[in-house]
């Protein structure tokens, strides 16, 4: 899944059409909420609010872990994604919200 600007969720009336249909999993880390969608190609949206941190800095390296775990893996199962951390996470982390991912993709996104 190759995260670039075409397969973002960029305005409002995506990510509350994702909201609406109310399909959730949730990880340690994470909410992932999912839509079908009828384009060709999946697409994602990132939710870290400041009550998870308050330093840009530590959201914005969030938001890098999760676009790098989700460019790992090729999936084509065209559906709109919304990522939201519900947890503050570190580097030692990683391998935790990696794990969050790859049980949402095996059961969610085949």
């Amino acid at each position: 899944m190759i995260v670039s600007s075409l397969t973002r969720l960029t305005n409002a009336d995506d990510f509350s059409s994702v909201f609406i249909l109310r399909k959730r999993f949730s990880g340690e880390f994470i909410n992932i909420f999912r839509k079908p969608n009828q384009l060709e190609y999946n697409r994602f949206g990132l939710i870290v609010g400041k009550k998870i941190n308050k330093k840009a800095v530590a959201r914005n390296y969030m938001k890098r872990v999760i676009r790098d775990v989700l460019r790992q893996f090729d999936n084509s199962s065209k559906l709109d994604i919304i990522i939201q951390v519900k947890k503050n996470f570190h580097k030692k982390d990683y391998p935790l919200v990696k794990k969050d991912i790859h049980s949402f993709i095996k059961t969610h996104a085949k």
